[in-house]
C-alpha cells in the first residue's frame, strides 16, 4: 500500500522530532509514504527524502490561499506519476483545508481518502464561534466527513459526535493519540523549575495555549474560590497565546498577587508535574487531551472538564474528577476536595500511574494500527 498524507506537520522537517519518528514507524509499515505539508515559501523548507520510501514535500506557497491549490497540484502529480493508482490511499490531517485537498485529489484520481478528526470540533458550538473562518470550516468540514471513504478519530466521544452528524458508523475507526509516558513516569521534583518555589504551597498546574478553547478564565475564576478556603494554594499557568494579556489582567483583578504564576512554555513539564499537587484542564473541547495522560503517567491528581479522553483513558475517582464544561462552581469544588485530601489523592494517583504506564504503546504498535485503518479505506473502493 502507498499512502499520500496531507498535513500541517512542519515538524516533520526537524531531526529527532517525536512526530517525525512516529511517521518513520508508519512508513516502515507501507511500501511508500509521501507527505505534502502546507508551508509558506518564506519558511525555506525543501523536499526531503527521509528514507527510501518516506518523502516529505512542502507546498512552498506564496500565500495561504495558494497552499490548498499547490497541495492539490502536488498530490495529483504524485499519484498520477506512480503508475498503479489502486495501490494508493489518501489521508488528511483534518476535515478542513487538508480534507478539502484530499477530496479534490480523490475526485481527480479515483483514489479513496481517509480523514482524521482529532479535535472534537463538532460536539459543541464553541469551536465554530471562535471565528468567522471556523464557521465556514464547520460547514464544509461536515460535508467532507460524509464524503470520505473512511474517518479516523481519537476517542469514542468523537465517534459518537460524528454518528450524530450522519457519518456512517462503518466508516469510523478509533485510533487514540500515542503518548510517550516515559519522561513523565520517571520525572523527579525540580523546585528550581518554579519561580519562588515555596514547599508550603499547594500547586495547581495547567500547561496550555492561552486561547479561547482552553477556557483558562474559568480556571482562574475557579481558583479564586479555592484561594478563599485554601490560602496556600498557588496556580501555575504555563504557556502562551493571544489571550495572555487578558488572562493576566483577570488574575491581577481577582487574585492575591503572590497566589499565581504565569510562565512561558517549558521543556521540563515532567519536572513541573512531579512537584505539583493537582493538574487542571478547563477546556471547552479537546480531541483527546494528551496532557491528561501525561499527568496521570506522572502520578498527578487531575481535575478536568468533560472533554477528550475523560472517562476513556482517565479513571474517575479520588485522584481524578470530571466536571461539566464551563461549570465554575463544580470545578472549584473538585480542586478544593483534592487539595484538602492530598494524601488520599496522591495515593490513588499512584494506582492510575501504574496502569497508564503498563498500557503504554510503542510507535510500532501505533503504526500497525494506523496502517490497518488505511488499508480498509483503500480496499473500500476495490
Amino acid at each position: 500500500m502507498k499512502v499520500l498524507a496531507i498535513s500541517y506537520g512542519k515538524n516533520f522537517f526537524e531531526l529527532g522530532n517525536i512526530e517525525r519518528e512516529r511517521m518513520v514507524a508508519c512508513a516502515n509499515e507501507v511500501s511508500e509514504l509521501q507527505v505534502v505539508v502546507f508551508s509558506n515559501i518564506k519558511e525555506g523548507f525543501s523536499k526531503e527524502v527521509i528514507n527510501n520510501n518516506f518523502i516529505v514535500e512542502p507546498t512552498n506557497s506564496k500565500n495561504n490561499f495558494r497552499k490548498v491549490i499547490d497541495a492539490i497540484r502536488i498530490g495529483k502529480r504524485i499519484i498520477n506519476d506512480s503508475g498503479n493508482k489502486n495501490d494508493w490511499v489518501i489521508t488528511a490531517q483534518d476535515p478542513f483545508e487538508a480534507g478539502l485537498v484530499a477530496w479534490q485529489i480523490s475526485r481527480a484520481t479515483g483514489v479513496p481518502f481517509n480523514v482524521q478528526e482529532h479535535g472534537d470540533f463538532f460536539s459543541t458550538g464553541h469551536w465554530a464561534s471562535e471565528s468567522i473562518l471556523n464557521r465556514f470550516r464547520a460547514i464544509f468540514g461536515k460535508f467532507i466527513l460524509k464524503k470520505a471513504d473512511g474517518v479516523r478519530v481519537v476517542s469514542k466521544r468523537i465517534k459518537k459526535t460524528l454518528e450524530r452528524l450522519g457519518v456512517r458508523t462503518d466508516k469510523i475507526a478509533i485510533l487514540s493519540v500515542r503518548t510517550d509516558t516515559t519522561r513523565f513516569a520517571s520525572a523527579t521534583p525540580k523546585p528550581s523549575a518554579i519561580p519562588n518555589y515555596d514547599p508550603n504551597k499547594k500547586y495547581i498546574l495547567s500547561v496550555a495555549r492561552f486561547v479561547p478553547q482552553k477556557n483558562l478564565s474559568l480556571l482562574i475564576k475557579s481558583f479564586h474560590q479555592v484561594q478563599k478556603t485554601i490560602p496556600e494554594a498557588h496556580l501555575m499557568l504555563v504557556g502562551q497565546g493571544k489571550e495572555e494579556q487578558d488572562l493576566k489582567t483577570l488574575a491581577q483583578k481577582i487574585l492575591p498577587k503572590d497566589s499565581y504564576t504565569f510562565q512561558p512554555w517549558s521543556d521540563d513539564v515532567p519536572a513541573l508535574m512531579a512537584i505539583a499537587h493537582v493538574y487542571a484542564l478547563s477546556s471547552n473541547y479537546e480531541g483527546w487531551g494528551r496532557v491528561l495522560v501525561e499527568a496521570a503517567a506522572a502520578g498527578l491528581p487531575i481535575v478536568t472538564t468533560e472533554v477528550g479522553c475523560a472517562y476513556e483513558a482517565i479513571i474517575v475517582g479520588p485522584a481524578c474528577t470530571v466536571v461539566a464544561v464551563n461549570d465554575e462552581v463544580s470545578f472549584a469544588k473538585a480542586l478544593n476536595e483534592i487539595l484538602l485530601n492530598t494524601e488520599v489523592a496522591a495515593s490513588a494517583a499512584k494506582v492510575i500511574k501504574n496502569k497508564i504506564n503498563t498500557q503504554a504503546t510503542t510507535n510500532e504498535d501505533y503504526a500497525k494500527a494506523w496502517t490497518e485503518i488505511l488499508e480498509r479505506t483503500r480496499t473500500s473502493k476495490l
